[in-house]
């Protein structure tokens, strides 16, 4: 039997404390990530983006199918022009002679967001133009979701997407 004085039974080892120290930081660590997640999901870009009015929208889908292929139809071409004073669409037919409709709707939300940025009555100008006095300067891929009045009473409706830099 050896005598080993130098060990004391009642202080811990070294290695007494890793085990419990790296479980005790994998458990700090795992909260942390958990903790950033949610920040980021509720945070970052706005956070969650949900659709407004969702199942309005879902119950008129046939009504909105109809507007879209009526612009389809029409062979309408929409030249839309953001500018830090107006929003200007320019609306052309198939033979790209300017076509003036009675008036319109404009939309514009980011692509990524399902929020409207700007939205209102768009007012005929000359030469097959509309505009909405609300400037638009900001950088990033934008929707333009525009309603048209054709003339009889019925709406036709077009998406532009435009990057802007």
């Amino acid at each position: 039997m050896s005598d080993n004085t130098d060990t004391n039974p009642d202080e811990p080892r070294k290695g007494d404390m890793l085990w419990p120290g790296m479980v005790i930081g994998l458990l700090i660590l795992s909260v942390g990530i958990g903790l950033s997640v949610v920040y980021a999901a509720n945070f970052v870009d706005d956070g969650a983006q949900v659709e407004m009015d969702y199942y309005q929208r879902a119950v008129h889908w046939d009504s909105h199918q109809a507007q879209v292929e009526r612009g389809m139809a029409l062979g309408w071409q929409l030249d839309v022009r953001p500018s830090p004073e107006r929003v200007t669409v320019r609306v052309t037919g198939p033979d790209g002679q300017p076509v003036q409709p009675e008036g319109g709707t404009l939309l514009v939300r980011r692509a990524s967001q399902s929020a409207p940025h700007i939205q209102g009555d768009l007012a005929p100008l000359e030469d097959g133009t509309l505009a909405l006095d609300s400037g638009l300067a900001l950088r990033g891929l934008w929707d333009f979701i525009v309603e048209l009045d054709t003339g009889s009473g019925q709406l036709a409706a077009f998406q532009v997407r435009r990057e802007l830099r």
